[in-house]
């Protein structure tokens, strides 16, 4: 998965949302308003060239931007959406083709239930995987926005929709942080291997690790793979939940390294992107 960086406490701009990377890709960022890049030689110290997209100059599908995501063209991907005077939502995906923008929105995609978009991931066979506010969202390029399945709590295992963090495992199976954007317990860390349409989901009741001490509190966050240096295909699942901390799940083990404070200091560390974001 793409790693990325939060640079809320950057002095760029206090609009800057996260980061996402391709080590020989352009570096882009998401704004709350607008959306800038430079090249990435600008890393090495030479000079940044800014240019300032918005809707009106692209096809960026709304204001207020979650991600930025580089494809394997290097072309950018920005999960963007407007809300109306009357509370509706309208937005999604705007991408750059090589040639022009294009925009995958719920107003075209009734898949689309909502157009708040937290994160996405490519997996082994190109297709992308998008956690959104109301589900999972399965996009073939291929096949185009038309053929895009969506999963959520009415027909998979999970328990609430709101999907905040992806990560694809070695093996090509997806790991979920979901949490439900009307209750603030309610979610579970899922794990979706779409080759046999199979699904775990835990929550307090059969495994989070913090469950003895808050059973019920079921929301998860953020989730990372960290593959074992030697290979295999072997990984370890890290999670994090704001207020309870961080835990990892590896060969059906669940392991709670408790509170932030708690886990600064470990040795190894906790994964660069879990810390950060």
């Amino acid at each position: 998965m793409i790693p990325r960086i939060d640079l809320h406490s950057t002095p760029v701009t206090p609009c800057f949302r996260r980061l996402s990377v391709r080590p020989a890709a352009a570096i882009a960022a998401a704004m709350t308003i607008a959306i800038v890049y430079f090249a990435s030689t600008a890393l090495a110290g030479e000079t940044i060239s800014w240019r300032r997209l918005v809707p009106g100059n692209t096809g960026i599908p709304g204001d207020t931007c979650s991600f930025v995501w580089i494809d394997e063209q290097d072309r950018p991907w920005v999960a963007a959406f407007t809300q109306t005077i009357w509370g509706e939502f309208h937005g999604g995906l705007g991408y750059h083709d090589g040639d022009h923008w294009n925009a995958i929105s719920n107003v075209d995609h009734p898949q689309i239930t909502s157009p708040v978009f937290n994160d996405m991931a490519r997996d082994q066979n190109g297709i992308l995987w998008i956690a959104t506010d109301s589900g999972l969202l399965r996009l073939d390029r291929a096949a185009g926005p038309e053929a895009m399945i969506r999963y959520d709590h009415t027909n998979t295992p999970m328990l609430a929709s709101q999907i905040g963090d992806i990560a694809i495992a070695p093996d090509n199976t997806i790991w979920l942080a979901i949490h439900d954007v009307d209750s603030v317990p309610n979610g579970s860390l899922a794990h979706f291997n779409p080759a046999t349409n199979s699904w775990q989901v835990w929550t307090t009741a059969n495994g989070l690790p913090w469950g003895s001490t808050w059973p019920g509190w079921n929301w998860i966050d953020h989730v990372a793979i960290v593959p074992d240096s030697g290979g295999g295909g072997s990984y370890t699942v890290w999670f994090t939940q704001q207020e309870l901390g961080t835990g990892t799940y590896r060969d059906g083990q669940f392991t709670w390294f408790g509170y932030l404070p708690d886990i600064i200091a470990l040795d190894p560390p906790v994964p660069f992107r879990i810390l950060l974001r």
